[in-house]
């Protein structure tokens, strides 16, 4: 698998300096705007923030913030705008606008549910059609042979259908939810 320079870029950030690139993404704006509250022009890709609200966010000291920011802005991935004091709803406090160099939005959870299904939600369905077909097949073969049957042989079958009975539930919880 070749992987891409940015991508290699991004796996050379320490985790902190990985943590705060992704929450700035998170926190970025998805299009030019004004900031309802500063009244400043905001670049699409870029947030006007302070390092305490970041402190608040990322559980990190001021100073490591600072430093990862400032890695970052090295790096390339980020251009730091120092704003001065703006009055927010958390007091006077010196802001920063941090414009993401190569900003593409995080996909929501409704985008990512109106696309095709994940990896895993695919084998989900598939296992789940697998253990429906082998348990519907093993009540019908009990059904039909339940009088030629051994009472042994009765049980035993009778574990393995409660065994997938109960593999559906494990790994399909309501299997009608995985149907569309």
């Amino acid at each position: 698998m070749k992987v891409q320079p940015y991508q290699a870029k991004l796996d050379q950030l320490t985790p902190r300096e990985r943590q705060t690139y992704f929450e700035l993404v998170r926190l970025a704006a998805p299009e030019e705007m004004i900031h309802p509250e500063y009244q400043v022009l905001i670049p699409k890709g870029a947030c006007i923030i302070s390092y305490r609200q970041l402190e608040k966010y990322l559980d990190l000291t001021r100073s490591t913030i600072r430093r990862a920011l400032v890695r970052l802005a090295d790096r390339d991935f980020i251009e730091l705008t120092h704003l001065g004091q703006l009055k927010g709803k958390d007091g006077l406090h010196y802001r920063t606008m941090v414009k993401i160099k190569r900003y593409e939005p995080l996909p929501t959870h409704t985008e990512v549910s109106d696309q095709e299904p994940s990896p895993v939600v695919g084998l989900i369905k598939l296992e789940c059609d697998h253990l429906t077909q082998r348990f519907d097949s093993l009540q019908t073969y009990l059904a039909q042979n339940r009088t030629r049957l051994t009472p042994t042989e009765r049980a035993q079958l009778d574990q393995i259908i409660a065994a997938y009975q109960a593999a559906l539930n494990v790994v399909g919880g309501n299997k009608e939810s995985f149907r569309r």
